[in-house]
């Protein structure tokens, strides 16, 4: 921010040291505290620099009729002594008549210069200042040090004692604080950076004549234009604020607290047609106001609150010029700030051009909602105009729109629609069972692979019977070779002509001849076991068991359990639908009576399309889903010619027309459903 400008010093004046001498001065260190809220309501004002440092002077040394204090700013590169910017009675004293006097007090403002906070010394200025002691305070811009305030007192201030330490730090950010929106008006005083933004927000504002869209565009474009938190439109509807928009919302909860809070706020200030402005200083307010007020503050949180009301422009009166009376208020906007504790400069600066062309742009919204070309539109519109804010009339309509509407909904009939979600599945299918327990050792299809009947789908292998056919294997081989070896003794016995060892041998031989005869059958039946092992495909089709590579192999699994699912998708077609058993009452009645149900399909992944249908089969017994609890299935036919993607397992949703009933019980029959089942009210 640019630094004030320094003023011309003022011409010295005679001495004031009688004077000054004849008085005693008061703790300049105590009244610190008094003038520290002074300074927080003076910031508040819009002033001047020169003007809010000649108050604040005047504050500070308001203890006492004849203290002396001035304020000095810091120069520029080339000159490197401190200007005075204003003064108390300070070059009445004569101190910079003098060199000597004059070069002293430089080397003060220098040590208070380089100090990092406020201190005290006691000065060598001479007998025309009669206060001993002079205190040099810091003047901050964005933390950077500009300037010093000086002031001259009897009594040397401690600065390190809590009380006054506090006061000075507080005067300092107040101060900086002010510095700082110095700054901010300088550059919102800029008409040609501002021109543009405005030119843009009148066009948006007058865009629409829509009531509630024109209110709604001033709510969010007055926001940034004046650096504000909130803004909140209120309309007036029948002799009281209505809050119709807020920035950054597009809808607002008229039931509220806070909104009920800051629409009785708005009344208060509507009523006294006077512009409202709270920054948490204890202004003086009314009563009521007073209590909404510090309600709302509670609830909401805000720091300052601007209300201005929001008028229609003044009727042209005699000779051309505005008239005098009252203008019909339209209105009050609410500017609000959370972060800070004063109001943007650009409020004040703008605020009133952007009132000006809300005022027209919602009064030209108006006039143009109430005009149309058509005489019974224009009574429609006066009607509407006269229902906005009015209770009784309201509560009327609604009554009567109540009234007929109940009246038509139980004297008109329509088919009772029960609606269900379904799959479309083929109809032929089949399960693939394990013939045998065993492990999954091969798994020769993926998910939706085509097999033929009779395509080999999942060999499996069994320890025990690979076990029996390795052993009884072994066994059979050692009984061949057993009969090798008898059948070689018997021809020697026989050559020897050994009766009795013949007729052993041949014994033997014939158990021998069993025993491979018995193994040979039993290798028969383990082989054909191990037939059963491999797992083929009972009819062609399509594989649907999901990922069965993941899911199979090298999984154990128990004979009669289910490996695959194979389903012939060139075959018919049907929906397969779960009812709610609480709306299957209904669907059994009437197929009861008419054994031909229309059904209509909606496909999930085509809904704008339909499909016509008809209920094929309702299921005997009840079964437990876990989307419905328990349900009823139904199974319905389908024209999937017209059907564009036909996938199996593909969701539709399903609308089945029963008995035509009341339209009253179509739309609240479940309500009534629900009573009496669970409150067993008839």
């Amino acid at each position: 921010m640019a630094r004030p400008p320094l003023p011309t010093p003022p011409a010295a004046s005679p001495s004031l040291a009688t004077e000054a001498g004849s008085s005693s001065a008061a703790p300049v260190g105590l009244a610190l505290h008094a003038a520290v809220e002074q300074v927080r309501r003076l910031i508040t004002k819009d002033c001047a620099p020169l003007e809010f440092f000649d108050k604040l002077l005047a504050l500070l040394t308001a203890d006492h009729p004849a203290a002396i204090g001035a304020i000095w700013m810091a120069g520029t590169k080339q000159q490197n002594a401190m200007g005075l910017l204003t003064h108390l009675r300070f070059l009445e004293t004569g101190v910079m008549n003098d060199r000597r006097t004059s070069v002293s007090c430089q080397h003060l403002l220098i040590d208070g210069w380089q100090a990092e906070g406020p201190l005290t010394r006691r000065h060598t200025l001479g007998v025309t200042i009669p206060f001993p002691f002079t205190a040099l305070i810091p003047i901050r811009d964005s933390g950077k040090k500009i300037g010093l305030i000086q002031l001259f007192t009897d009594e040397e201030i401690d600065f390190e004692e809590p009380e006054i330490v506090s006061a000075v730090t507080e005067l300092i950010d107040l101060v900086e604080r002010f510095l700082r929106r110095a700054g901010q008006a300088e550059k919102v005083s800029d008409h040609g950076a501002f021109f543009p933004e405005f030119e843009a927000f009148v066009r948006r504002l007058h865009g629409s004549l829509d009531p509630s869209e024109t209110m709604l565009t001033a709510a969010h474009e007055l926001r940034p234009i004046v650096h504000c938190d909130r803004v909140s439109f209120f309309e007036h509807r029948r002799r009281k604020p209505v809050l119709a928009a807020a920035s950054g919302q597009k809808t607002v909860n008229s039931r509220s607290r806070q909104v009920q809070l800051l629409q009785s706020l708005a009344l208060g200030v509507v009523r006294t047609g006077r512009r409202f402005q709270f920054t948490g200083e204890g202004d003086e307010l009314p009563g009521d106001i007073s209590r909404t007020l510090a309600e709302y503050i509670e609830a909401s949180s805000a720091q300052v609150i601007l209300i201005e009301p929001v008028f229609a422009t003044a009727p042209a009166g005699k000779n051309g010029k505005p008239s005098t009376a009252p203008r019909k208020i339209l209105g009050a906007i609410a500017f609000e700030y959370f972060t800070e504790s004063l109001p943007h400069p650009a409020l004040a600066a703008r605020l009133a051009p952007c009132l000006e062309q809300v005022s027209l742009a919602l009064e030209n919204a108006r006039r143009h909602r109430r005009l149309t070309m058509v005489p019974g539109f224009q009574t429609a519109g006066f009607l509407a105009e006269l229902l906005r804010g009015s209770r009784l009339m309201w509560v009327v309509l609604a009554v009567a729109c109540l009234a007929w509407t109940m009246w038509f909904l139980a004297t008109s009939e329509i088919p009772l629609p029960i609606e269900c979600r379904g799959h479309l599945m083929p109809v032929v299918r089949r399960d693939v069972y394990a013939a045998l327990d065993g492990e999954v050792a091969e798994v020769l299809v993926r998910e939706s692979q085509a097999v033929q009947a009779g395509d080999i789908l999942v060999r499996m292998q069994s320890t025990p019977i690979e076990d029996s056919i390795r052993e009884r294997s072994s066994q059979l081989e050692e009984k061949l070779k057993r009969v090798d070896a008898t059948r070689a003794e018997l021809r020697t016995a026989l050559a020897g002509q050994s009766r009795e060892q013949s007729a052993r041998l041949q014994a033997q031989m014939a158990v021998l001849s069993q025993e491979i005869k018995t193994l040979r059958e039993q290798l028969v039946v383990d082989e054909a076991e191990r037939e059963k092992l491999v797992v083929k495909a009972p009819i062609a089709g399509t594989v649907t068991t999901s990922d069965p590579v993941k899911t199979l192999m090298g999984r154990p699994v128990q004979r009669g359990e289910t490996l695959l699912t194979v389903m012939d998708e060139t075959g018919p077609w049907h929906v397969e639908m779960s009812v709610p058993e609480k709306r299957a009452g209904h669907l059994l009645t009437w197929a009861a009576e008419h054994p031909e149900i229309a059904v209509e399909y909606r496909a999930v992944a085509r809904p704008e399309q339909t499909h016509p249908g008809r209920i094929e089969r309702i299921g005997d017994r009840s079964v437990v889903t876990p989307e419905l609890g328990t349900a009823v299935p139904v199974y319905g036919t389908m024209e999937t010619e017209t059907l564009p993607l036909r996938r199996i397992g593909m969701e539709v949703n399903a609308r089945l027309e029963c008995a035509p009933r009341s339209r009253l019980f179509v739309y609240f029959g479940e309500f009534q459903e629900y009573l009496q089942r669970n409150w067993w009210i008839e």
